[in-house]
């Protein structure tokens, strides 16, 4: 149980692999979230979940980790204590997915409401 910020162990042609958050509550829950990150496996301190200073565009990659690292501690922080179930906090991670899709959408909310031809022309 509980977070952290992993190098994926796949790399792509060029070396570089993603950084990805993921988050565990016992066996049944697992979340993932890939940060939008590639890097040569070498420049990661797991450590200090932060890119070596002399890596190209290490100021701007750690800040991205960072800013991750602080919404996961927050989330976590509010699964634990309660104030979050599962999805809510997957949806505060911005990793929720929609009950419903554009078509069912538009004729449960704009069709009822809005015009006959507002409504086709959406």
């Amino acid at each position: 149980m509980g977070y952290g910020i992993y190098l994926k162990a796949k790399v792509n042609k060029q070396g570089k692999a993603a950084l990805f958050y993921k988050i565990t509550s016992g066996r049944d829950k697992l979340f993932k979230k890939n940060i939008g990150v590639l890097i040569q496996p070498r420049d990661w301190n797991k450590r200090t979940y932060q890119i070596h200073s002399k890596t190209e565009n290490a100021v701007i990659y750690n800040e991205k980790i960072n800013e991750a690292h602080t919404l996961l501690k927050k989330a976590w922080s509010l699964y634990e204590s309660d104030t979050y179930d599962w999805d809510e906090m997957v949806s505060f991670l911005g990793g929720a997915k929609p009950d419903m899709d554009v078509k069912t959408f538009c004729e449960t909310i704009i069709k009822p409401v809005e015009t006959d031809s507002l409504y086709k022309g959406v």
